[in-house]
């Protein structure tokens, strides 16, 4: 019998509906189950709530309200729950200084949308889920 691959939940930060909408589509077609939030606000209260069910965070960097993606990281690591959630910053809006100061507080990977192929993040992301289950299991 073939072993059932893992369904991995991503929660998704992004305010901007059409784009929302297009990689919740796309996450969905490879197989992951996807909760949405639209400001830091959100998404720290869906974390709290469902802290055990989430696998991985896809974040936008400019969201509405108060802060930025760099504020969610920033809760994020200073909590024990949440200091080894894989991160994922998918933005075209930060600077060389932001993207710095996101690799400095220890996200996976940053990827500018506009350079990336959404398939290809999501293939890169799904791998490294895949590989950190794996030695989470050995």
């Amino acid at each position: 019998m073939k072993a059932q691959k893992k369904r991995y939940t991503i929660l998704v930060v992004e305010d901007e509906a059409p784009i929302r909408k297009v990689i919740v589509a796309k996450l969905v077609l490879h197989n992951f189950t996807v909760i949405t939030e639209k400001s830091v606000e959100e998404a720290l209260a869906r974390l709290n709530a469902q802290a055990d069910r989430i696998d991985a965070l896809w974040l936008d960097h400019y969201l509405p309200g108060e802060g930025s993606g760099i504020t969610l990281v920033a809760h994020l690591k200073q909590d024990a729950k949440f200091k080894n959630l894989p991160i994922f910053v998918v933005s075209n809006t930060a600077g060389k200084d932001k993207i710095q100061e996101y690799k400095k507080m220890g996200i996976t990977k940053y990827y500018v949308k506009a350079e990336n192929m959404l398939g290809q993040i999501i293939k890169e992301m799904k791998a490294y889920l895949d590989n950190a289950s794996k030695k989470q299991h050995q």
